[in-house]
């Protein structure tokens, strides 16, 4: 894991309403021979599944694939933007959610 998906793992596990995560868990088949494997798996205490993808910058091929699985697929999907804090602002990350579906 980046530093980002660190961070971002210890806000899913401080998470009352999650039941169960994997970091890079599951691989989706999106195309013959076009595959996804998202950073977090996430399994609510609903039992409701989600994907949620952590990137620093989202480029328009990662930002493509992920609008094909979540198309394909029957999860919430949710596309995390992961901003580095300043050490005067108490360093860590923030982040914001982009998309969901």
């Amino acid at each position: 894991m980046n530093k980002a998906e660190t961070a971002y793992a210890e806000v899913l596990a401080g998470r009352s309403d999650v039941a169960w995560w994997k970091f890079e868990g599951v691989t989706l088949n999106i195309a013959p021979g076009v595959s996804y494997r998202p950073d977090f798996f996430v399994m609510l205490e609903s039992g409701e599944l989600q994907v949620h993808e952590v990137k620093g910058r989202w480029e328009d091929d990662a930002w493509r694939v992920f609008k094909v699985a979540r198309d394909l697929y029957p999860f919430d999907f949710l596309a995390m933007m992961a901003k580095a804090r300043p050490k005067r602002d108490g360093g860590g990350y923030s982040f914001t959610l982009m998309g969901a579906g």
